[in-house]
């Protein structure tokens, strides 16, 4: 028999700044249940609940900010489930509820931020939205020199309306990591300087999109999911639901893109009874092997007259970079 995964708490999904959230709170309860979840990585049930705080702000009207926050925390409850189309659909609804809002980049990873641009450019250049209006600069006097921008002065975007979506901690969706790391640097600087890059740990999540999966009776399933984020694994678990009439006749293996395997076995109930459910997360040892390629889960059933549904699943993985 296969030694079996060892289960681990999930910890540690998106990591936020207590100071600036108190300063966004909202007396809204729904939307700040959704933004709850979508905190600790509770994806799924994050779009259940921020999607019905979306609707019914949406018919009160009157409360754009607000409407505007649900709609980008829906957006990295999508990323969160790999779902990058439906995430970038999301932000264009905070936009159209709120043209004005602005992310400020001092509180967001370059990942996420390069995302929300993105989207911004896209919807604009569609003609969805109208473009942020910008603030023309005053023109310099006869005795006020107009002053030299350099190569090495970066250029200061103006602050806005501050939503901490992510402060250091990570998720991923779609190969798109949530994930804190420092930003790109500019400038100038000597030529024979060359700077260096210290190591990035960040936490990653990718759920695969090849679900649910029947689990015929005496076969087996299969199901796929593709890691774009490269680095080194530190960290890893198994994140999956099984519903099926014993889960104790199934086996259950994972493997890395290079081939390597894991498995496990679907638990006893008390005395020996069966159960219908089987869900993670569980560890499996991939210390010092690469996160990115494909990974594939298989569901075995063993036992003859049962029958079930692999219903989600995905790797956790911290890595270095």
């Amino acid at each position: 028999m296969s030694t079996r995964l060892v289960a681990v708490l999930l910890v540690g999904a998106l990591a936020f700044s207590p100071a600036l959230i108190a300063q966004e709170a909202t007396a809204d309860s729904q939307l700040e249940e959704g933004i709850e979840q979508a905190q600790v990585g509770d994806f799924e049930e994050a779009i259940v609940t921020l999607d019905a705080a979306a609707r019914r702000l949406a018919a009160e009207g009157g409360r754009s900010r607000d409407l505007a926050r649900a709609y980008v925390y829906l957006s990295i409850a999508y990323l969160g489930l790999s779902q990058e189309q439906k995430a970038k659909a999301q932000f264009l609804e905070a936009l159209k509820a709120d043209n004005q809002m602005e992310i400020d980049e001092g509180e967001f990873p370059p990942r996420i931020l390069e995302f929300f641009e993105e989207a911004r450019e896209e919807a604009v250049a569609e003609g969805v939205v109208e473009p942020t209006p910008t603030t023309p600069e005053p023109a310099p006097t006869a005795t006020e020199p107009q002053p030299t921008t350099t190569a090495a002065e970066p250029e200061k975007k103006g602050g806005g309306m501050k939503w901490v979506l992510i402060g250091g901690g990570a998720a991923a969706a779609a190969g798109i990591a949530l994930a804190a790391g420092g930003g790109g640097g500019g400038g100038g600087g000597s030529a024979a300087t060359t700077p260096t890059r210290e190591p990035v740990e960040e936490w990653i999540q990718v759920m695969s999109p090849e679900v649910p999966r029947e689990i015929p009776d005496l076969n087996q399933a299969f199901s796929q999911l593709t890691v774009g984020q490269s680095g080194t694994i530190l960290e890893s678990n198994v994140e999956f639901r099984i519903r099926h009439t014993c889960v104790s006749d199934l086996g259950m293996e994972l493997r890395h893109p290079d081939g390597t395997t894991w498995q496990a076995e679907g638990p006893d109930g008390p005395g020996g009874d069966c159960l219908p459910l089987w869900e993670g997360p569980l560890s499996f040892e991939a210390t010092n092997k690469g996160s990115n390629g494909v990974w594939t889960l298989t569901v075995m059933d063993r036992y003859p007259d049962d029958a079930g549904v692999l219903e989600t699943w995905g790797v956790r993985l911290r890595i270095r970079r």
